[in-house]
């Protein structure tokens, strides 16, 4: 499964973005306001034309790879 890092342009965008990814798919939460998903959640992004910000993408290996370390990372 393909996986997407993305991050939303604003916080109003990101508040009604994130919502509406959570009503759909999984969704995980990752350090500076970005968001794991999978790739073809983006059509829920899409269709509602909301702005995002594709930062990588990634096997579901490396995104599991990705979790472990912003785990890690200091707080």
């Amino acid at each position: 499964m393909k996986m997407v890092k993305i991050r939303f342009p604003d916080e109003e965008t990101c508040d009604h973005g994130s919502y509406e990814l959570m009503k759909a798919v999984r969704v995980t939460c990752l350090p500076d306001d970005e968001y794991l998903i999978p790739e073809r959640s983006l059509s829920v992004l899409d269709d509602l034309s909301l702005p995002y910000t594709i930062f990588e993408s990634c096997n579901l290996d490396h995104a599991l790879k990705t979790l472990r370390n912003s785990a890690a990372a200091p707080l």
